[in-house]
């Protein structure tokens, strides 16, 4: 998953986030600070919950600004955005395939096939530009 904040007064910034790979001592501050256990902010973060990102975004900026509080972190909710890559994408149009009614999994087929073009003509330039982004993997 791809995280991004783009405040409006300031410079933007993109993160790999990778639940499985985060740092156990980042994960258990995220515990703390949101009272969700790992398994439910994960979760939580992906179903939009504002708390869940907030926290993410608190210790994604820790890393640059070690002392910098969770109550520190405010934005505006068009300044964060999540966005699946496409082979989060993949994993999930194989899920789709699985559904019973050809009706509906024909529709989410197609929702998820737009989905996955639109996240491949994202990610088409950000290989070539790797050098230049501000990503860091997380």
């Amino acid at each position: 998953m791809l995280f991004s904040y783009k405040p409006d007064d300031g410079d933007a910034q993109q993160w790999t986030f990778r639940p499985r790979k985060f740092p156990s001592h980042e994960a258990e501050a995220i515990e703390n600070a949101t009272g969700m256990t790992w398994s439910e902010f994960s979760e939580q973060v992906l179903k939009g919950s504002v708390r869940a990102r907030r926290a993410l975004l608190w210790i994604l900026l820790r890393r640059q600004h070690p002392v910098l509080k969770f109550n520190d972190v405010a934005f505006s909710l068009d300044e964060v955005e999540l966005e699946l890559e496409p082979d989060e994408l993949r994993a999930m149009r194989g899920e789709l395939e699985k559904v019973d009614d050809p009706d509906v999994r024909s529709l989410a087929l197609a929702q998820i096939d737009e989905q996955i073009a639109e996240a491949e003509a994202k990610d088409a330039p950000k290989e070539a530009d790797s050098a230049d982004s501000a990503n860091a993997t997380g």
